[in-house]
C-alpha cells in the first residue's frame, strides 16, 4: 500500500491508502472529493491529470484555476 495526501483548496485534506500503480483519479474517488471541470490538479507541485500514476508519500493538490485580467 502507498500513502497519498489529497488536498482540496478551499476545502479539505484527506489521506488515503492505495495499491501501487493507482492514479490521481483513484485517490480523488477514495477521498470522496469532487473535482470541477475548471480545477487544476498538481502532484508534488507538477501539473497532473486524473490518469497520473501515484507513488508513496505523494501529495495531490486540487485548486480552482485562477485567471488574471487581460
Amino acid at each position: 500500500m502507498i500513502n497519498v495526501k489529497v488536498v482540496q483548496i478551499p476545502g479539505q485534506t484527506r489521506e488515503v491508502n492505495l495499491n501501487p500503480g493507482q492514479t490521481v483519479g483513484d485517490a480523488i474517488r477514495l477521498a470522496e472529493i469532487s473535482v470541477g471541470t475548471g480545477s487544476l490538479i498538481k502532484v508534488n507541485g507538477a501539473n497532473a491529470s486524473t490518469s497520473t500514476v501515484l507513488n508513496e508519500n505523494t501529495t495531490v493538490l486540487i485548486t480552482a484555476k485562477i485567471t488574471g485580467n487581460r
